[in-house]
């Protein structure tokens, strides 16, 4: 399966690599779990010892003399900022699900269960190389083009760019908000399907920084490097800089190249909607419920739309928008919330396809996907009668 990463921590592929150093000392082929994933101080090791960023200090540093820059407090007990600590109150336990995900993003972890994984093939690769060699900036690459909100990243700046320059504001990645609405005890109240802009500032901030660091992006008002640009990206993320405008340091065929790009971590259905748990603030308990009612149909719709899209590239056709809308309002009880606006939210559901990872160009309504998607992680937790119905339509319309 594959989400869409929400923390800025993961942005930092020298801690990533860090981790994934630390998983390979400790388990190497075995499986674990994202507990142990975290920093165990009680360990011969933590990933302290991997992180070559990480400060020496006997006086301050709590885990072998060491502590990550990262933290404002060196005595901070969350250890490593990526994954917090075993010390640590539960609640950060967050902070690994998402260092899972973004591993997972990369392809260098498999997912074997809800809270299990092991290191993929290519996460051995790259475990066994230093941060510095120039290797690990080709693979780091390989890795990025194969994640799909990163694709989305990159066709939103394509896309977005003039004379060669991209605004941070004019790229969006994140779930699209509707404004829809529905009846709740004779109230219309709106439900929050969408991402929120805190929540999109976070992603955008961490895909750019992955962007940076494997040079597909750099900020306009610096000189490109021609070598080592890995290594200059990392000194440049030590800082805060909000950086707002970037050079694409890319060619189209990059992402559209003459045979098709294939995504091999495309988002899954399980993440085609942002958790409704995390509506808890005061006065959003009548839009949390309201969302948790209908979070399935959504789910359902924006996977139609991507499952549909990947289908259409694989046989190399286009297919008509109009049509899709139509015909999936004929299954109201799987895909439609509010019959009223269900075609106006179908022209904000759409761009879902591009946080995916399926860029499409979009001509006299007809819709032509620009990548080609592994199937199998796309339909991850999709239920089987909404699966053989997509197919179907797909027959129909196609």
């Amino acid at each position: 399966m594959s989400a869409l990463i929400n923390r800025v921590p993961t942005g930092r592929i020298i801690s990533l690599l860090a981790e994934l150093k630390y998983l390979n000392w400790r388990f190497k082929e075995s499986s674990f779990t994202l507990q142990e994933m975290k920093l165990d101080p009680t360990l011969e090791k933590t990933q302290l010892d991997f992180f070559p960023l990480a400060v020496e200090s006997k006086r301050y540093g709590r885990y072998n003399g060491k502590y990550d820059p990262y933290l404002e407090n060196p005595l901070d007990k969350a250890g490593f900022h990526l994954t917090q600590s075993t010390e640590r109150d539960s609640q950060k336990s967050k902070a690994v699900s998402e260092c899972f995900t973004a591993l997972e993003g990369l392809g260098w972890l498999e997912k074997e269960s809800e809270n299990k994984g092991k290191i993929s093939e290519l996460g051995f690769k790259v475990a066994s190389l230093k941060y510095e060699d120039t290797e690990l900036l080709e693979l780091l690459r390989i890795s990025l083009l194969g994640y799909g909100p990163f694709i989305g990243l990159l066709s939103e700046a394509v896309k977005n760019q003039k004379d060669g320059v991209v605004k941070r504001d004019d790229i969006y990645i994140g779930y699209p908000e509707t404004g829809e609405t529905i009846e709740v005890d004779g109230n219309s109240v709106p439900i929050s399907i969408g991402s929120q802009k805190d929540s999109v500032t976070r992603t955008k901030s961490s895909l750019i920084a992955w962007a940076m660091t494997a040079g597909f992006l750099w900020p306009e008002n610096l000189d490109v490097p021609t070598k080592n640009i890995h290594v200059e990206a990392m000194e440049l993320l030590k800082d805060k800089r909000p950086w707002t405008k970037f050079v694409l340091n890319f060619e189209d065929a990059i992402i559209y190249p003459k045979e098709k790009l294939f995504v091999s971590h495309p988002l899954s259905y399980k993440w085609m909607t942002k958790s409704t748990k995390a509506l808890r603030e005061r006065g959003q308990a009548d839009i949390r419920n309201a969302t948790l009612g209908i979070e399935e149909k959504v789910k359902n719709r924006r996977f139609a739309i991507s499952y549909l899209l990947s289908l259409a590239s694989e046989d190399k056709k286009a297919l008509d928008y109009l049509k899709i809308i139509v015909t999936l309002e004929k299954h109201p009880d799987l895909f439609v919330i509010n019959s009223s606006l269900f075609a106006g939210a179908m022209e904000q559901e759409i761009n879902i396809a591009i946080t995916a990872g399926i860029p499409f160009e979009r001509k006299r309504g007809m819709i032509y996907p620009k990548t080609l998607c592994n199937l199998k992680v796309l339909k991850y937790g999709a239920p089987e009668k909404v699966v053989k119905l997509i197919e179907e339509i797909y027959t129909k319309i196609s």
